[in-house]
């Protein structure tokens, strides 16, 4: 059978679940009041020292986080196959990547797919809560390497801390 050629039972997915694409902080009051500090300090800054732009842009992302701050996070359907990864409508071949590596935070777990693209090259996908991540771990460890000292980066950090 020529390598072309995919049958039926390739196209069956492995492994499905639905997951958001980010993990859910909870925000307090006082969050909200910090963040509101913190804009209106640099819009404040800006105005000082005549840096309008800055001042505006400020401003507009306090407000757009205002009014964005309630909306769900959308919920992604992921699949693995044998020949590659489903997310966010878009197919990933096993091929096309390089690595994978989980990352455990608080109250979530994050899948990370590398792949061999230039722009954008990687994939975080949430793991759905309570699913087993040994069952994650040996399947995509047939079809790639798991980089098991990947820690997070120092945005990835920041991200976390600042609840953003």
């Amino acid at each position: 059978m020529p390598n072309d050629i995919i049958s039926l039972n390739d196209l069956q997915p492995l492994l499905t679940w639905d997951a958001p694409s980010r993990p859910n902080h909870e925000r307090g009051p006082k969050w909200y009041l910090y963040g509101g500090i913190f804009v209106l300090l640099c819009a404040v800054w800006g105005i000082l020292t005549g840096a309008w732009s800055f001042t505006i842009v400020m401003i507009l992302i306090g407000g757009m986080y205002f009014m964005t701050r309630n909306a769900p996070e959308p919920v992604h359907h992921i699949e693995m196959s044998k020949h590659g990864v489903t997310f966010r409508g878009e197919f990933s071949a096993w091929k096309d990547c390089k690595d994978f590596w989980l990352l455990q935070g608080p109250g979530y777990i994050e899948l990370h797919i590398m792949r061999t693209k230039m722009v954008n090259p990687e994939i975080v996908i949430q793991l759905a809560p309570g699913m087993d991540v040994r069952i994650v771990r040996a399947l995509l460890g047939h079809f790639l390497p798991e980089r098991s000292d990947q820690t997070e980066t120092l945005l990835d950090i920041f991200t976390r801390l600042t609840k953003l």
